[in-house]
């Protein structure tokens, strides 16, 4: 697979046979702590060359405690289907995950493939705020292939319309992006 386009400007280059992908965290059972664990969990078991801000959001799709969202950007040679299931199920086990059919259920850690070489692998990365604001902050320059809109774009706007307060702090020892959203909030 190709990468059609390149992460975030003034990183690292990809070495031969490595492919990036950008994973969306989520937590909402002790979500400061999980979140944290999960990136330091990440960072031990692949190459993360990136970390946003953390995010908390409200919870979509019934009452339930407020999230805590970020993305991260690594550079890996798993496939998507090891990154998936050899890698970030795993961690999410270790942290205490449980699946079941409400996918709107309190978890306390939830890691998803947001982007792999360029590709959206979840439609949804243009429309919840949770999702496109941290990754806005990872590869700004991603592309909407119908409407031509970046991402970037896309979290200025959600930015406006939706309740999601940036917590830099959660995360602040870990590898960022020089730019953040939460440097372009206002009062951010």
């Amino acid at each position: 697979m190709a990468a059609p386009l390149s992460p975030h400007p003034g990183l690292p280059g990809l070495k031969n046979g490595e492919h990036w992908a950008c994973l969306g965290l989520g937590s909402n059972i002790e979500p400061r702590k999980n979140i944290h664990m999960a990136v330091a969990l990440l960072c031990a078991s692949l190459n993360v060359v990136a970390v946003s801000t953390a995010w908390e959001t409200p919870a979509v799709g019934r009452p339930a405690p407020d999230f805590i969202n970020a993305a991260l950007l690594v550079y890996t040679e798993l496939s998507p289907e090891q990154l998936k299931y050899g890698n970030n199920r795993l961690i999410e086990h270790w942290l205490g995950r449980v699946r079941s059919e409400d996918p709107n259920a309190p978890r306390t850690i939830d890691i998803d493939i947001l982007v792999y070489d360029g590709e959206v692998l979840d439609p949804e990365v243009w429309e919840q705020a949770y999702l496109t604001v941290p990754l806005a902050e990872l590869v700004p320059g991603l592309i909407h292939p119908q409407t031509g809109q970046t991402i970037r774009e896309a979290a200025e706007h959600l930015l406006e319309i939706t309740d999601i307060k940036g917590c830099p702090e959660i995360l602040a020892e870990f590898p960022c992006p020089s730019e953040t959203m939460a440097d372009s909030r206002p009062g951010g």
